[in-house]
């Protein structure tokens, strides 16, 4: 028995050590130009706000918040109270303004329930916090019974949060009681209700399925507000509402009508008389958001500019029939500055705003009673910040495909990756630059961002060349890109890679199977695959289901095996259908298992840093 005991141990011994050894030889040798490009990026303090600013409703207070301390200022910055909070400023979800000058509501991640119900839903549940100046007490509003999922609005009067939330395994719609604590349901909560539009307890409109499947809103007295242009086999209404960009405010509804010109009109329609405002704007630009002025009847909205530093550029548009000329068919007022204002009091005399410079972002305080203007904070923008050049590319039917370019100043040929974005109905902006483009751009490379036909804030026309096939579209867009890349003299034909996050992953790894001979590397961070087409999410391609062993990897890669690297998390909450590639991998040995990360759907930097080391090791 002895004798047997020592010698499982000397052969354990024996494994342990042969498995270390095999370790030391297969490791992938430190590659210091990725190190160093890594930590500049990654490690790097820049372009992070140390603090979040706010003010209350009237403009008497003002408030930074720092990690977990939060101070106090009155309206000429003299600082009035410190008060401990029991979350980090990471933490913060969403804040909600109380018409009660001494209380602001704060929602928090709920840690405690995250990783159960994020996994499951991709849903980020919620606590939420009353911070009451005049007391410095900061006091948890909701219990551990209930999964807080969204904050609708609060209505002060009445001491109410309305709120989406589960509660013994049912979804509801109703409010927090602040006076109580206590959780009130207005409706259960179901997929035909569940996208309906409330304001507060009051049901406006109905968001239904029509017999010829499009997806409509009605007033509860039936008059059709908005119908989705598209039909739609397998509707799943949270996408298929996508374009339905809204907000409500005394009863009435003010959207984005995507049905009426390049880039949609604002439209109003107030349910209490049961009609349409005569008063409608044509957007000149593609809507990024939406947004209530206070007790004006005014929209604030947030519109794509490519012409100024900020992403963005704002807008405001009044539907105060009374203020209109018999002559005027709009007034709209824009914003004079490439700023963004993110907080302001309801007189809009008081606000914080920040403003874009080529080296820094400051965030400013206004206070237009005292005519007062005071920086904040300045934040200097990211060392690694490349000047990107906006491209159109001719497809071979003319259209023109919208790409953004981050290329090196000298004339020498480099290799090419071209980005591909996941969503799909999100796009690249010129001035957002992304840490992963710009980390491989540092290694050397010339970056294209690809916006593929069927890319949401683009307008109407370019959403529609998809043609009800995207990923048709986008293949089709990345073979013309191809041939631009191998007509531009800096620009190396023959060392071209894919790279793309989530559908954009799932984009990368087809795109390598339609062009193995033009493709070198390709690369899926957390990809999808033909399931989120087929369970409905990409509601307006039905032609792509129809074939879908056309766009199907995985039945691809057993026609015509590809070497593609693959970072994923197994449990991925945002996947409709959960892919294990290591399990795919095991009769597709073409496929490379670069990492799995196990929390979330975006890729952690260390899990990406192993992706650039496979780039690195296939085009160099």
């Amino acid at each position: 028995m002895k004798k047997r005991i020592i010698f499982a141990v000397l052969l354990l011994t024996v494994l342990i050590i042969s498995q270390i050894k095999f370790k030391s030889e297969t490791q992938t040798p430190v590659n210091p130009d990725i190190e160093n490009a890594y930590n500049e990026i990654y490690n790097s303090e820049s372009y992070a706000f140390e603090s979040d600013y706010g003010i209350n409703a009237i403009g008497s207070k003002v408030f930074k918040i720092s990690k977990n301390i939060m101070n106090v200022y009155n309206p000429n910055l003299v600082e009035i109270d410190e008060i401990e909070l029991p979350f980090d400023l990471k933490d913060i979800v969403k804040y909600i303004t109380s018409t009660n000058e001494n209380i602001i509501y704060i929602a928090t991640v709920d840690y405690s329930n995250y990783t159960a119900v994020y996994n499951e839903s991709s849903l980020t549940p919620k606590s939420i916090y009353s911070i009451d100046f005049s007391t410095s007490e900061v006091i948890k509003l909701s219990n551990d019974e209930c999964i807080i999922f969204d904050i609708m609005s609060s209505v002060e009067d009445e001491r109410k949060l309305y709120i989406k939330y589960a509660f013994d395994d049912h979804l509801y719609y109703g409010y927090l009681d602040l006076f109580t604590g206590k959780f009130q349901s207005v409706v259960e909560l179901n997929e035909d209700n569940y996208y309906d539009v409330y304001d507060n307890s009051t049901l406006l409109a109905t968001v239904e399925t029509t017999d010829d499947q499009r997806i409509e809103v009605n007033s509860v007295l039936g008059t059709s507000i908005y119908m989705n242009r598209i039909v739609s086999k397998h509707p799943e209404r949270s996408f298929a509402l996508t374009p339905f960009k809204y907000i409500v405010h005394d009863g009435k509804i003010y959207f984005l009508d995507e049905t009426r010109g390049s880039y949609g009109t604002l439209r109003c329609f107030d349910t209490l008389s049961n009609q349409f405002s005569a008063i409608t704007y044509e957007l000149t630009a593609p809507l990024y958001k939406i947004g209530h002025r206070s007790d004006i009847d005014e929209i604030r909205t947030l519109l794509y500019d490519d012409s100024s530093l900020s992403p963005y550029v704002e807008h405001i548009y009044s539907f105060n029939e009374s203020l209109m000329s018999e002559h005027s068919t709009e007034i709209a007022e824009k914003s004079a500055f490439s700023r963004l204002q993110i907080v302001s009091s309801e007189n809009h005399k008081v606000g914080i705003i920040y403003q874009s410079s080529e080296k820094s972002i400051e965030i400013i305080y206004i206070n237009s009673n005292t005519n007062t203007e005071q920086i904040l904070e300045t934040v200097p923008l990211p060392q690694y910040r490349v000047n990107k050049i906006a491209q159109e590319i001719k497809d071979k039917k003319g259209n023109m495909i919208l790409t953004y370019i981050y290329k090196h100043p000298d004339a020498e040929k480099k290799p090419v990756v071209i980005f591909i974005h996941g969503g799909p109905f999100t796009r690249y902006t010129k001035n957002q630059i992304d840490p992963q483009a710009s980390l491989i751009y540092k290694l050397g490379y010339n970056i294209i961002e690809l916006n593929y036909f069927g890319s949401d804030g683009l307008g109407i026309y370019y959403r529609e060349l998809a043609d009800q096939n995207l990923p048709e579209a986008a293949l089709g867009n990345v073979e013309a890109l191809i041939d631009w890349i191998d007509q531009t003299p800096e620009m190396d034909g023959d060392n071209i890679s894919v790279f793309g996050n989530s559908f954009g992953g799932y984009l990368s790894m087809l795109t390598k199977l339609r062009f193995p001979d033009r493709i070198k590397c390709a690369i899926a961070i957390a990809p999808g695959s033909i399931n989120d087409i087929k369970t409905g999410n990409l509601y307006e391609y039905k032609e792509t289901l129809e074939n879908s062993d056309d766009y199907d990897v995985i039945h691809l890669l057993k026609q015509n095996p590809q070497e593609i690297g693959i970072v994923y998390n197994y449990l991925d909450p945002q996947l409709a259908v959960k892919t294990d590639w290591k399990t795919v991998a095991k009769t597709n040995p073409s496929l490379k298992i670069l990492d799995q990360f196990d929390q979330g759907h975006f890729v952690p930097p260390d899990s990406f840093k192993k992706a650039v080391y496979y780039l690195i090791d296939q085009t160099k």
